[in-house]
Order: structure tokens, then sequence, then C-alpha cells
């Protein structure tokens, strides 16, 4: 029987009966025009739409696919993936599945009876199409975790920081720390502006972003080329948009954004490591409130900051986002190893540890 890999690569919508009759669509990213007459029926997040995967696929290994359910009564199971061949000699015959970089999981319109129903053949579908594990990150405002936790090993990875905008912005600002809001004032008042970016600050954004992840010791997975967000506006135009901040003529800040209609992501940022001047000016934290203002103004009801650094909450990235906001997420990933005999069998040939190993799967750690 094929692989996952194989069906996804062929690039044709494939469809299989489980033997309690559900039937479970797989449709590959290249049928982009179903999958986003899906992700519009459904109304879900930007996460789920075909042109973010689209964005990511020439920085993400594997291929992009979606899993979609529908019942004869109308009820709808939507889960995006990436599925990744296993280049390892003696097993090129299986493969693994990982949600996207961001926050995915499933949206599903039925009720539980239906989920259940549709874990349970999605489980068995990936057994026998050659998957030897599945990872997932959930989203923290959808809360979709809860939808499959019976057959998925869910992992709490600590809250993320979330502003209400659905409140008019002088709200907002009576909501934030109070050193906080005086730092925004202050840089407002000295001189501090933002600006929405183009394509043309690209360039600016990708600079000061590096400057960032140099000054971080950002690991490489997060060394993405100016290409990558290049992309990301091009193939979002109507849920993305870059903010600029400048202060005595330099740029001090850059950030990008996603949104849906009723949320909004703070994606990727960067700042003037280099320039001394630059700290004095606040950039990030003047982006971050003009990005709420955006937000109310359009009507989005939740603006999401995400959490620390590898998802910690303790750490000073966290502790900056939380200056912003008391209402907090939780951000939940799942584990699962669908084939236990070819897991295991892989990460021996690889000389690693599984049970020690806190990298998943543990077969792709980086020796």
């Amino acid at each position: 029987m094929n692989s996952l890999y194989d069906i996804v690569r062929e690039g044709k919508v494939f469809f299989e009966l489980s033997e309690n009759n559900v039937k479970i669509d797989i449709i590959p990213l290249q049928s982009n025009a179903q999958w986003d007459r899906i992700t519009s029926e459904l109304e879900t997040d930007v996460y789920f739409y075909s042109k973010y995967m689209l964005s990511f696929d020439s920085y993400s290994e594997g291929l992009g696919f979606a899993v979609y359910v529908k019942s004869p009564s109308g009820a709808s199971y939507f889960e995006p993936f990436r599925v990744r061949k296993i280049n390892i000699e003696g097993f090129q015959n299986y493969c693994d599945v990982s949600s996207e970089y961001g926050y995915a999981g499933p949206v599903c319109t039925g009720d539980g009876v239906f989920a259940d129903s549709v874990l349970a053949a999605l489980k068995s579908f990936f057994q026998r199409h050659s998957v030897v594990s599945v990872f997932v990150r959930y989203h923290p405002i959808l809360k979709n975790e809860q939808i499959v936790s019976k057959y998925r090993n869910i992992i709490n990875c600590n809250p993320t920081v979330s502003i209400d905008t659905s409140v008019p912005f002088d709200d907002i600002l009576a909501n934030l720390d109070l050193k906080k809001r005086s730092n925004y004032k202050r840089a407002i008042k000295k001189g501090t502006s933002v600006r929405y970016g183009s394509d043309a600050d690209i360039p600016t954004f990708y600079d000061l972003y590096i400057q960032s992840m140099d000054h971080a010791h950002a690991s490489e997975f997060y060394l993405l080329s100016e290409d990558f967000f290049r992309n990301t506006l091009k193939n979002l135009p109507g849920n993305s948009f870059m903010l600029i901040a400048e202060f005595g003529g330099i740029a001090v800040g850059a950030s990008l954004f996603l949104f849906s209609k009723d949320m909004m992501h703070y994606h990727f940022s960067g700042k003037n490591c280099k320039d001394p001047s630059a700290s004095k000016a606040n950039g990030t934290t003047v982006i971050i409130c003009e990005a709420a203002r955006i937000a109310s103004e359009k009507g989005i009801k939740e603006f999401h900051l995400g959490g620390g650094v590898g998802g910690a909450s303790n750490d000073s990235l966290f502790n900056f986002k939380k200056d912003f906001s008391n209402q907090t997420r939780t951000f939940y990933i799942s584990k699962d190893v669908e084939n236990l005999q070819v897991y295991s069998d892989i990460c021996k040939k690889e000389g690693i540890d599984a049970k020690q190993e806190t990298f998943f799967p543990a077969y792709r750690a980086q020796k």
C-alpha cells in the first residue's frame, strides 16, 4: 500500500473509506482551490489557509496536505499537515506527519461522536499508509486540542499572551502594565513613529530580524530567508501586514502580523540592536500598541502575542509580552507514535535513545 508521502506527492485529491464508512479526503497543497473553498466555508483562522502553508514551502521539509471529512449531515473535520519522507536507509518507505509552524490542529463543526469517528479512522489511515509519528501544534484561541484529547498525547506547553481588542483602544491602553503604558506614551512624545511597511521595506525588516536573532543566539530554525518574508506578504495580501517603527530617521523596529476575521497574530519581529539610540525609542512597544489599535479598528476580537522563546513562560520575551495584557491562553502540542516497532528500529539505527531524547520525533534530532 502506498505511503502517505507518495499519495500526497501525486498531487491529486485522494480519498479512502474507513472500516466505519468515514470518507477521508487527502487534499494536496496543489489543490488550493478546493482547500480555500473549505477554509472559507469554515471561516477559520489564517494558519489554516493554503497560502499560509505555501509561504513555508521553500523552508519546511516535506509536502503540504490537509485531511478533510464531511458527513452526510454536513458536519466537517479539517486539519492541515506536512508529510515528510524518512530518508534513512532501510526505512525510505515510511514517513512522518507534523503541523506547520504556528498554530493549527483541527477545525470540527460536528459533535463529539462525529469527531471521535473521524479521529479513529484517521489514526487507522495513518498506520495503513506508513506514518511512523505525528506531531501537532494546537491553536491557543480555538482550544482545538480538546477535540482530539481522546486520541492523541496532549502536552501543555505553557501560557501565551493575548490582548482583548474587542474594546476601544483607550481601554486597551488602560489595561497595559503601568510602566509599559508610560513607555508607550513617552516614546510617542519623543518622536517614535510607526508606519505600514511595503515590499520595499522587506530588506529593512530582514536586517532588523537577523540582528534580533543574532542577539538572542537563536537556533538555525529561526534563520529564515528574506524571500520567506516577502512570500508571506505576497501570498497573504489580505491577511498580513508589516509595521515599521522609526526614531531619529532610523528604523528601530519592524514586525509582521497575520490576521483573519476575529484574530490577529504577532508573527515575526525584529529590532535595531546596533544603534545605541534605538533602545530609548521603545520601537517594539509602540509597534504592538499600534497593532492593537489596528485590530480594534478592524473589529478583530483578539490579538495573540504568543509566548516566550520555545514556549517558555518565565523568560524575558514572555515577561515583555505579559506587560501588555493579563489575558493568557494555553499552548498545547501532541506527540504520537503510530508504529512503535518501526519508530524504535529507526532510533536504534540512528544511535538515539528515544526515552532520553526530548526532540520529537527522536530520530530527527540533530546529533
